[in-house]
């Protein structure tokens, strides 16, 4: 896992899963999904709350806040 803040309230976390097997992570808040094991790019795919499945290994960042 990485977060990392941009000094405006943003935050941009990305959670690794090198394991052969889906990985679930519980969130605190509403975040967008920019990048999953299928799609990545600059807008939200979706955005999810209370927890969200990491595929087996892949990487997942999640978006809360305005990161500029």
């Amino acid at each position: 896992q990485m977060i990392v803040e941009d000094g405006k309230g943003g935050i941009l976390v990305a959670l690794f899963n090198p394991h052969k097997t889906a990985l679930p992570v519980t969130l605190e808040g509403e975040w967008a999904v920019i990048a999953d094991g299928h799609t990545a790019g600059t807008e939200a795919i979706t955005t999810v709350s209370g927890s969200i499945t990491v595929e087996a290994i892949s990487l997942t960042v999640l978006v809360n806040g305005a990161l500029s």
